[in-house]
Formats: structure tokens, C-alpha cells, sequence
């Protein structure tokens, strides 16, 4: 036992000497060295070897020397943080991603309204005082924090804006400057609301008190228990709820002036308010009723709800809210892989999970069955607050932050009209949670910058003249898969940003909707039984259509008319005369513009007199006529061969509140007589009956004149043409 005892000391001397003679330059050399004694500590065995090798900084430092016997001090106690302070200097151990500010940057033009949820509690209170220690602030709790295991990114140190005071107007303005130089569109404040008691209010009412702070906002009311427990639960109350019909309407009253500000974040005009815990309300539908009564007597006008799924997960409308947020880690899928992870504390009793397997959710998210905006966050970490007994989420990296948030923002661009493309972060400065985008020492401005790079895929949609793409929806029913490269050719002649709507066959090939999502990452793909043609199809979309708020849509589909010999050349001319080029197209939407009674634009030469061309169904035409009361049809009355059109999204939104769905017969190859070849010869019908006219693409509107008739008689695609 002497004898290994000589030899760790020769050993030790040794490397003290080698140490002061190497050349390297002391920074270097401090690096080698912390990083040797965390890789060898076990083997090295003597605490007073480790704690000597890493005093070697000054001869004469003031560090406690441990006592013989002791171990390695790896608990959190006052003795571990010195230690640490040096191994994790964050000027030595940047991450390779680190990311510096940028000097300068264009304004990012994105069609997502990025929300970054925003801590207030950075500011000393009377309260905190109490019931944590005089001059608490959430930076208490992040300046302590040591690491739990080998990687493990602590303490989360702020790099730009420091260790603010959140009592400064300049901190607040310094952090609206960064979010907008990085493409955030606002933050959500949490406020704290106990039946008229505010906690946490000054930064929000300095705000307020300072309209040069240029940020949009709006409140998310944290309305849940303030205990001494981080996470929310009831044990250890310190101020409680007392919800009641008269604490609804003071709240709402109370944040009304927040509503009246030029900066508040409005939903189509309607301010947002967000609340976190709805089922912690007695009648959470009662009390968004209140609210929206409240609000609409005193000058507010109609609100906008949004429900977080933070430990609640509710339909929103069950509730009178208008859409719901995700809010990670809560209610994501999450793996825990703390048993594969070495830790240095052997007291550890936190849990460790992978934050690449919550990232993956993106890869293939849920359809919801209301409107859910998607939401992200940088990373999770509260060893800050829950000292040795953390949850942490490993393996967050910007790279993998900006993968999520791409997808999130793709899914938001297919599933979210623009003035509603929402998409949350969790958040803009919850360092005691290792969640802020703001920038640290260890990763700089990187998940900002992952954050403007993100948004910078996802700009604002094109104008053509005076019309804006994402008011423009073309549905396109592609039966002949073959044909998709073709049509392709078409879509490019419309301004980038326009909703394509697809449908597919229930048993296409997987590799024609990668196909697809090459060309147009943004396409909402339906998967359809064979059944209606292109007829039912587009009526199951009506509403959709509607829904994103398009007003004008076009009606296309991979018509080949098999029984045709010319069905290639049909399919051609009318796609050239409905998409041809670009000012074919910018020509089409004058005609909206320059007559509103203009319902449905059809290709030249292609609207034909029903008259001529009943085929086998005119009775079905009569009879769905008088069922839904649409008028006569009476001479000259024409419709587009082919189906395919422009169209008012007005004029044709009729066709789905007819309930025909059930009624469209199974697919045996039909030329004529079906319900679909009935509503083909109606569609003219249902616009008129809301006041709509039908004419062509070479009809003069401003006049209101009928299309000419000289093609209404006689049609050169027509089988069986009468003479």
C-alpha cells in the first residue's frame, strides 16, 4: 500500500513538472489539464492529487483542500461549485456551433408569426423575497447550477444581454431589437392573475408605458396555483386560485388596456389571448363566454382563444376557444435514457430522455381535428431549478432545434391560412428550463440564427398584379399519376405561395407523393377511394378551400378520356387556356376583379349549351335543381365541358352544403349518366342561384355580356356532336 502511495506521488510531481515545462500557452494548457483530471479522476484515485492538479492555476489559491479519505466532492454543495466554475468556462469550451451576432441583416420576409413565451420573473418582488430569499430572481437559480454527467450543458450562462434586470426599459428594448433582427414576430407574456392579486406585472406594464419598445405581444394567463414546487402541482401552496364568474370578468376588464395597445398580436383583428391550464377553470366554457361578452360591450370587439396543451389537452371548441398551441416537452412523446448515461453525481435522481426522439414527431405529424398551431423549443433543462433531480432532454443541438422548427413551419404553411400561421418556441427565456432562444455563452446566437434561417424558407406568398398567391387554391385531382409532370408544367406559371390541393387515388404509390413534395413541400395530398371522378373530390375540399380563406380557386384534373381518340389534345387546350402562362392567369383574376358578378371563368370555346349536350342526364339535372331550389334552367343555359374552371370560392361553396357525398355511384367506367357527369352540367346552376354569372376566359366582363355562343352548339371534343 506504501509502495502505491510513493508512486502516485512520483507520478504526480512528475506531471507538475511537466505541466509548467510544456510549451504551450496557458490557456491551452488549463484546457489539457481540466480535461485530463475529469477523464482520469477515478483512476487517480486521491482526492488530494485531483483537487492539487486543478489548483495548479495559482500556487497559492484559496481552495479548500479536502481532507484525507475524501472522495472526489461530486454532490451539489457549496465545495463542487469552485471546481466546476473553472472545468466549465464557457470562453474555453464554446461549442463547435457556436455562432456570433450578426452586424447587419435584411428584414426577413416569412409568412410565419413566430411566438416566443416569455418569462417575467427577472426582477426582484416582495413576494420572491419571502418565500425564496431576498433579491430572488430567476437568475438565483441559473448562476448555481452545476452539471450532472459528462456533456451535460451547465450552467446556462446569458452572453449578450448578461444577467439583466427586467426593471430596465433598455433590457426589454434590447431584447424587441434582437427578436425582430432574428425574424421572431412577438412574445407571449405569462401573466400572473390571483383573484385581483398581479404577480410579476412591471415588465408588461413598462411595456405598455413604452411604445418605442417595438415588439409585438400578447398574455398568456398562467392561471394554475403558485407553490413552491416548479412544476405547477398543488403541494406547498404559496397563492392560490379562486376562480369565480366576478375573478373572470375583473381579469379580463384588468388586461383590456394590454388589448387596446397597437402592438398587441391580433388574430384577423381579434386580439389573442392565451390561457395555460383550462381545466383548472370550474366552466372553462362559461368563462370564455364572460370574456367574450365583457369585451364586446366595452369597445373590444371579438376576441381570439387559444388553449395551451400544457398538462390539458382539450378540443378548444368544446371549450368556446378558437384553437389550441403544443407546448414541449408537455405531452410529446418522449424515450428516457438516463441508464445510458454515465452520470459524475451519484445522488443523480433526475431523469435524462432524448431530445431527438420529441424532434422526430415533426418528421410525421398528427392531423388535428381543430386548429392546432405547432410549437418548439431550443432545449429543456431544469437541473436549475430541480437541483440533482432534473428532467433533461440530451442531445439538443441547434442543427436538430432547426430541423423541428422547419417542420413545424412547413406543417403551419399547409394546414394554416398566412394570417393565421402561427408557430410557438418554448421560449425566449426560460433559462432556469436550459429553454431560450436567447443567446448563451456556450452556444452564442446560434439558435437564433437556426431560427432566421428556418424562417427565410418560408416567405410571404408572390403578388400577381393586385392579387396575393395564398388567396389563390388550386385543386387538382390527379387520377393518371403519368400526367403529374405535365400539369407540373403548368403550376409553374402561378405565383409562388398559391394552395395546391391534391387528390390521389387511397392506393397510389408512396413514391408519387415524395414526387409531389419535391416540387411543393406545401401541397395538402388526399387520399380518395375511386369513386365521383374529379367531382367528389373537389366538393370534399370546398370547405378546406374555404377554410384557408382562398377566394379564388381553380378546378383542374388528369383528364384523359379514354374513349376519345383526341383526349390528349382536349386535356391540352384547356390547360393552356386556364394556365397557361403568367399573364393567361393575371388576365383570368382581372375578370374577378373588374365584375364581382363574375362566379366561374371556363376555357374558351369550351362552355357549351346544355340544350345540345344533356346526354343521359337531364332528368338528375332537373331533379337536383328543384331539390336545392336553384332556379330554372332555361335556353342558352351553358356549363364547362370537362370541368375544369376558375371560380369564385363564393359562388361554388354551395356545392358542399348539398350533402350528394353518399349518393356518387361506384367506378365501373362510366362515359355518361353519372351523378358526377349531372353536377358537371349543374355547377353553372348552383353560382347563379347566389347571384353568380359563367363565362369564359375570352368574354369582355366589364360589359356583364354572355359568352359567345358560337362554340355552344357544336363542340369539337364531343362524341356523338350533333350536326
Amino acid at each position: 500500500m506504501r509502495g502505491l502511495q510513493k508512486f502516485k506521488k512520483l507520478s504526480w510531481e512528475t506531471l507538475r513538472w511537466a505541466y509548467h515545462k510544456f510549451p504551450l500557452p496557458l490557456a491551452k494548457k488549463q484546457r489539457l489539464r481540466t480535461t485530463f483530471v475529469m477523464a482520469a479522476r477515478q483512476a487517480m484515485g486521491s482526492v488530494k492529487v485531483c483537487w492539487s492538479w486543478l489548483r495548479l492555476k495559482t500556487r497559492k489559491s484559496a481552495m479548500p483542500m479536502p481532507s484525507n479519505g475524501q472522495r472526489f466532492p461530486l454532490r451539489r454543495e457549496k465545495k463542487y461549485g469552485s471546481t466546476f466554475e473553472r472545468y466549465y468556462d464557457t470562453t474555453l469550451h464554446r461549442h463547435p456551433d457556436y455562432t456570433d451576432r450578426k452586424s447587419s441583416r435584411e428584414a426577413i420576409n416569412t409568412s410565419i408569426k413566430l411566438i416566443a413565451f416569455y418569462l417575467p420573473q427577472f426582477h426582484p418582488i416582495p413576494e420572491n423575497n419571502e418565500w425564496w430569499g431576498e433579491g430572488f430572481t430567476e437568475w438565483t437559480n441559473v448562476s448555481k447550477s452545476v452539471p450532472q454527467f459528462d456533456g451535460h450543458h451547465q450552467p446556462h450562462l446569458p452572453g449578450e444581454l448578461g444577467f439583466y434586470d427586467l426593471r430596465l426599459p433598455e433590457v426589454q428594448k434590447q431584447q424587441a431589437e434582437l427578436a425582430r433582427l432574428y425574424g421572431v414576430y412577438g412574445f407571449c407574456f405569462y401573466h400572473y392573475w390571483f383573484g385581483g392579486r398581479k404577480l410579476l406585472e412591471r415588465p408588461m406594464e413598462q411595456l405598455l408605458a413604452h411604445p418605442e419598445i417595438d415588439i409585438n405581444f400578447c398574455l398568456c394567463w398562467a392561471n394554475e396555483n403558485w407553490t413552491r414546487r416548479w412544476d405547477g402541482l398543488e403541494e406547498h401552496i404559496l397563492l392560490g386560485q379562486n376562480h369565480s364568474d366576478e375573478d373572470d370578468a375583473a381579469f379580463i376588464a384588468d388586461i383590456a388596456k394590454a388589448f387596446r395597445d397597437p402592438r398587441y398580436i391580433r388574430v384577423e383583428g381579434k386580439p389573442l389571448l392565451m390561457l395555460y391550464r383550462p381545466k383548472l377553470l370550474p366552466n372553462p366554457l362559461r368563462t370564455s363566454n364572460i370574456w367574450r361578452d365583457w369585451c364586446r360591450n366595452n369597445g373590444i370587439g371579438e376576441i381570439f382563444l387559444v388553449t395551451v396543451q400544457s398538462f390539458d389537452v382539450v378540443d378548444p371548441k368544446e371549450i368556446g376557444f378558437d384553437a389550441a398551441t403544443e407546448f414541449p416537452p408537455l405531452n410529446f412523446p418522449i424515450r428516457a435514457i438516463t441508464d445510458t448515461i454515465k452520470s459524475i453525481n451519484p445522488d443523480f435522481t433526475g431523469t435524462i430522455y432524448d431530445y431527438r426522439v420529441m424532434a422526430a414527431k415533426s418528421e410525421s405529424y398528427d392531423s388535428s381535428p381543430y386548429e392546432l398551431y405547432r410549437a418548439v423549443m431550443p432545449s429543456w433543462d431544469n437541473s436549475a431549478r430541480r437541483p440533482g433531480n432534473g428532467h433533461i432532454h440530451f442531445y439538443s443541438e441547434p442543427k436538430a432545434y432547426e430541423q423541428w422548427l422547419h417542420n413545424a413551419c412547413t406543417d403551419s404553411v399547409v394546414n394554416l391560412p398566412e394570417s393565421r400561421r402561427f408557430v410557438f418556441v418554448n421560449a425566449w427565456n426560460e433559462w432556469a428550463e436550459g429553454a431560450h432562444l436567447e443567446p448563451d455563452r456556450h452556444y452564442g446566437y446560434a439558435y437564433l440564427d437556426a431560427t432566421a434561417k428556418v424562417l427565410t424558407r418560408h416567405p410571404k406568398a408572390e403578388t400577381s398584379g393586385k392579387f396575393a398567391a395564398e388567396k389563390i387554391a388550386i385543386v387538382l385531382h390527379l387520377y393518371y399519376t403519368d400526367l403529374w409532370s405535365e400539369i407540373r408544367e403548368s403550376l409553374a406559371n402561378l405565383p409562388e405561395g398559391f394552395r395546391l390541393f391534391i387528390t390521389l387515388d387511397q392506393h397510389v404509390d408512396e413514391m408519387v407523393v415524395r414526387e409531389i413534395r419535391a416540387s411543393y413541400p406545401y401541397a395538402r395530398i388526399y387520399k380518395k377511394e375511386n369513386r365521383g371522378r374529379d367531382i367528389l373530390p373537389f366538393i370534399d375540399l370546398v370547405l378546406d378551400i374555404k377554410k384557408f380563406a382562398c377566394e379564388y380557386v381553380c378546378k383542374i384534373h388528369s383528364k384523359k378520356s379514354l374513349h376519345l381518340m383526341d383526349g390528349n389534345k382536349w386535356r391540352r387546350d384547356i390547360y393552356d387556356k386556364l394556365l397557361g402562362s403568367p399573364s393567361t392567369i393575371l388576365d383570368i383574376l382581372k375578370k374577378f376583379e373588374s365584375n364581382p358578378a363574375v362566379g366561374i371563368i371556363g376555357p374558351e370555346a369550351h362552355l357549351l349549351d346544355v340544350e345540345y349536350f344533356w346526354g343521359t342526364n337531364k332528368q338528375t339535372v332537373l331533379a337536383l335543381a328543384s331539390e336545392f331550389d336553384l332556379g330554372t334552367i332555361g335556353s342558352g343555359y351553358k356549363f364547362v365541358a370537362g370541368s375544369m374552371f376558375w371560380a369564385r370560392t363564393s359562388a361554388i361553396e354551395a356545392l358542399a352544403e348539398m350533402g350528394l357525398q353518399s349518393k356518387f355511384e361506384e367506378e365501373k367506367g362510366q362515359i355518361d349518366g353519372t351523378l358526377a357527369h349531372a353536377i358537371e352540367r349543374l355547377i353553372p346552376l348552383v353560382a347563379s342561384s347566389r347571384k353568380f354569372i359563367t363565362v369564359d376566359t375570352s368574354t369582355e366582363v366589364e360589359a356583364c355580356a354572355p359568352p359567345n355562343a358560337a362554340g355552344g352548339k357544336k363542340y369539337a371534343y364531343a362524341k356523338g356532336m350533333p350536326d
